[in-house]
């Protein structure tokens, strides 16, 4: 592949690889086995108070807080009941359900989960504890993502029907359902630039809404299940079908018109999941895009140049922990699996997390 580097990731080795100047501070190993390095950009003093992210400082993070559920408590008629914060003990852990989504505050203070057991928690990120837990029990909760505060969130629905629901933390009531997916949500994501955000749904959908309105304000008919994830800006948007290895990239001001770039990844790639670099710092434009799938390759694409520029090879993805799993079945649940990644503050490095419980997660 042209201008593609490949990366074997370690247990707990830092990985990164320069796609270009951009990208400064990123250091990897090309294709042909030669070191490469961009540091230009890099601030080598950063400012008071500011820590300068790198692998060796990465590598060397150990979990110091540990994010606990409250106490259980009875809910209410309202379906969604708040719990006085507690602490579960050790030995309990093996009890909780799996957590399917989590989303940070524009601040990063406060973190949202949703869970298999038709709740969210809502956590201090500096106290490490719940603050809040809320039920859904009767239209259960998925994709939960903040709004622009941290006193609302919009959540994905696993029963009744597929409306997705804008919810007051404050008041724990609904403030808006939105409503136009017939099948089950897979992909939602909030505008980083206003009040909108996109949603795709295995009803082979596309859809843009508005926090004020319960009405679509612009669909968009794909074949097959989608998968979105806005750049920084908030103008610019990818979009990826779990059945093509293709990513297209759209104007959200010419959300009906034809992408303005597609950019092709290997044969047989079954993309779960995107995520577009940072932008501000580090010299990252936010240019880049992660791209998760089925298996154990991540790919960044650079988007200004329309290419795929990096192969990341070696962490474990969700599907390949429970044994594996075809490309069909990949699809049929839509994204189960790819989405266990992140970048880093600085667009420099990708974290990675394992399928396996417990195993240190990669970076």
């Amino acid at each position: 592949m042209n201008g593609t580097s490949t990366h074997h990731i370690g247990a707990v080795a830092a990985y990164a690889a320069s796609a270009s100047s951009r990208a400064a501070g990123v250091h990897g190993v090309s294709a042909s086995g030669s070191k490469k390095s961009a540091s230009e950009g890099t601030d080598k003093h950063p400012p008071a108070g500011y820590v300068t992210i790198s692998k060796n400082l990465l590598a060397s993070l150990r979990p110091t807080k540990v994010f606990r559920p409250a106490q259980p408590a009875a809910s209410s008629k309202h379906d969604a009941t708040t719990e006085q914060v507690g602490s579960l003990k050790q030995t309990d852990q093996s009890k909780l359900p799996h957590i399917t989504s989590m989303c940070f505050d524009d601040r990063g203070e406060h973190l949202v989960t949703a869970a298999e057991n038709e709740t969210f928690q809502v956590y201090d990120c500096r106290k490490g504890k719940s603050t809040r837990t809320l039920y859904s029990k009767k239209y259960g909760v998925h994709l939960a993502r903040f709004t622009h505060t941290n006193s609302a969130i919009i959540h994905a629905s696993t029963k009744e029907d597929d409306t997705i629901r804008q919810h007051s933390l404050e008041k724990n009531t609904y403030l808006q359902y939105h409503r136009g997916h017939k099948a089950k949500v897979t992909t939602l994501q909030m505008s980083p630039l206003d009040e909108t955000f996109l949603s795709g749904a295995v009803d082979e959908s596309v859809r843009l809404w508005d926090l004020r309105s319960s009405h679509t304000q612009g669909l968009m008919r794909v074949k097959g299940h989608p998968i979105v994830a806005y750049d920084s800006t908030g103008l610019v948007f990818a979009l990826t079908i779990s059945e093509r290895a293709l990513v297209l990239l759209y104007d959200v001001r010419s959300f009906h018109l034809t992408p303005f770039l597609s950019i092709a990844l290997p044969e047989r790639t079954v993309p779960t999941a995107l995520a577009f670099s940072p932008s501000g710092t580090s010299g990252s434009d936010g240019s880049l895009l992660l791209v998760g799938t089925a298996n154990d390759t991540l790919y960044i694409l650079d988007t200004r140049a329309g290419v795929l520029r990096f192969r990341l090879l070696g962490h474990q993805g969700l599907q390949d922990a429970a044994g594996g799993l075809g490309a069909t079945e990949a699809v049929q649940e839509a994204g189960i699996s790819g989405q266990e990644f992140s970048w880093s503050a600085d667009g420099a490095f990708i974290v990675a997390g394992e399928g396996h419980p417990f195993r240190a997660p990669v970076v």
